[in-house]
């Protein structure tokens, strides 16, 4: 890319998780100087781990300033092989220049989800909604933006989310760093009691990820292994480091 072009960014936070065998719209946001950028029209291509496409160069559609397109469940069968390994291509045009953006891809029998909304949230200050800003209804884009950190993190740790059978083993590591968002957002507009509580879920989140243990199944029948509990990878959380030095990857205070 010359150095005279706009440099846009594809909003890419973990591979994506294609479910095989199932019909469903993959899409890729692209942003410049902080708004959504709308390309003019492109095309999708997906690789298996072995560089063969699955698609190839199929048109995109342009919804609501977003590339997507329909995957179709014939496209990625039953027959494939599950796991990482998969590419996505898109091809966009964007300002009269053609443009490609790369994104990894796994193939999953189920996609995992988070398992927490914005009761899970009130049920233990019952009072956080009323601090929402005005015209705000809902705490989703933290919630979002957690599960994403959560999911970088575990893949980080070696950690493949659709592997993790007790999804509900990440409801407190989940829980625990939305808080910690939602008090530093409220602390930077309002200050108080804040500062302090996003301290205390940002150790909160930690001690969590420390013990977190879940069940496992790997051979892609979506059945657990056995009975035995995983934990990830403890080197690379840091229980008892200062807040400042073990939050360094999650923009801490």
């Amino acid at each position: 890319m010359s150095n005279a072009e706009p440099v846009y960014t594809a909003r890419i936070a973990f591979p994506d998780m294609i479910e095989r065998a199932r019909a469903q719209t993959v899409s890729l946001e692209l942003y410049r100087a902080g708004t959504l950028y709308a390309p003019t029209s492109g095309t999708f291509s997906l690789y298996d781990p072995s560089g063969t496409a699955l698609v190839s160069a199929a048109s995109v559609t342009v919804a609501s300033s977003v590339a997507t397109y329909a995957l179709p469940g014939a496209s990625i069968p039953a027959t494939l092989t599950l796991g990482r390994g998969y590419r996505e291509e898109w091809v966009l045009l964007l300002d009269s220049v053609t443009r490609t953006f790369r994104r990894d891809a796994a193939l999953v029998l189920h996609a995992a989800v988070p398992v927490i909304t914005d009761a899970d949230l009130t049920g233990l200050y019952t009072d956080l909604d009323r601090h929402l800003a005005s015209g705000s209804t809902t705490f989703q884009t933290k919630i979002d933006e957690a599960w994403k950190r959560i999911v970088g993190r575990l893949e980080q740790m070696g950690v493949l989310l659709e592997h993790v059978v007790t999804s509900w083993s990440l409801r407190e590591v989940h829980l625990e760093l939305t808080f910690h968002l939602i008090a530093l957002d409220f602390h930077r507009a309002q200050g108080g009691r804040w500062g302090e509580l996003a301290e205390k879920h940002k150790k909160e989140f930690e001690i969590a990820m420390g013990r977190m243990k879940f069940v496992k199944g790997t051979d892609g029948d979506g059945q657990a292994d056995n009975d035995t509990r995983h934990a990830p990878n403890k080197g690379v959380t840091f229980t008892n480091a200062s807040p400042r030095t073990s939050w360094r990857g999650f923009g801490g205070l």
